[in-house]
């Protein structure tokens, strides 16, 4: 299987504005030029006030939602956080948190991890989340018989139009492969390639997913070279850019 990456042209990223620097730097590492387009905004809400005073352990599934747990009244930094992934892990440490039980891959390795650990008579389970999620944490610990809540405390809204540079790049042909790690932002990056008359991108450029599901949304939307990582982790996303770990990573094309 050969790679059919240009090493001349530029890796898009589709980050939030000010989280793809040390992805961007590790695309570097691999020998590729890199820029970041943000498909979304993060915008922090405000959370039900007093939820934090009787809560027994934390799930959080994203840097975003870590980030926004800084500003909770009243949360001690001892109280046991279950978290998806080592830049959720980071955000939660450089906010002060020290009981952090890190999951590698998705929200259901948290929930497995979670009920090992935490009895259900312990108290109530906060899931700490965005408006819009992939999994119902707290649904799905209530159906075990956990005491849980969801609190929303970010909004990710899509943007409406790619970034100036963003449009020079595509029109120009110096884009030489996209990473999707979210099957919203992939949806929302065909939406904004179709209004800026940029579709001949999905039918050139390679589109390297975090997951399948991120997966089968490029190839409904009609995007021809689609990698997939052998797990849903930023280290595995790299692998298959870089088409290491080649018989987990794969490509395919629509009917």
């Amino acid at each position: 299987m050969s790679n059919d990456l240009c090493s001349k042209k530029i890796i898009m990223l589709t980050r939030p504005y000010g989280q793809a620097y040390g992805m961007i730097e590790l695309v570097r590492k691999l020998g590729w030029p890199a820029y970041n387009e943000p498909i979304v905004e993060i915008e922090p809400i405000s959370g039900p006030v007093g939820w934090s005073s009787n809560i027994a352990a934390i799930a959080v599934t994203s840097p975003n939602g870590a980030r926004c747990l800084e500003s909770v009244a009243g949360l001690a930094r001892t109280i046991p956080v279950f978290a998806v992934g080592s830049a959720t892990a980071d955000e939660l440490r450089l906010r002060g948190f020290s009981n952090i039980d890190v999951s590698d891959g998705t929200a259901q390795t948290l929930i497995q991890r979670l009920t090992k650990r935490m009895p259900r008579h312990t108290g109530v389970i906060a899931h700490v989340s965005g408006e819009h999620i992939a999994c119902d944490i707290a649904a799905e610990l209530s159906a075990r018989g956990y005491r849980s809540i969801r609190v929303v405390v970010y909004r990710a809204n899509l943007r409406q139009t790619l970034t100036e540079t963003g449009q020079v790049l595509c029109r120009t042909n110096q884009i030489g492969g996209v990473i999707c790690m979210s099957k919203r932002i992939a949806a929302q990056l065909t939406v904004l390639l179709r209004k800026h008359q940029q579709m001949q991108i999905l039918q050139s450029v390679p589109a390297v997913a975090m997951s399948l599901p991120i997966a089968d949304q490029l190839h409904q939307d009609g995007w021809r070279k689609i990698r997939v990582a052998s797990e849903p982790s930023m280290a595995a996303t790299l692998d298959a850019l870089a088409m290491k770990n080649r018989a987990k990573s794969w490509l395919r094309a629509p009917n």
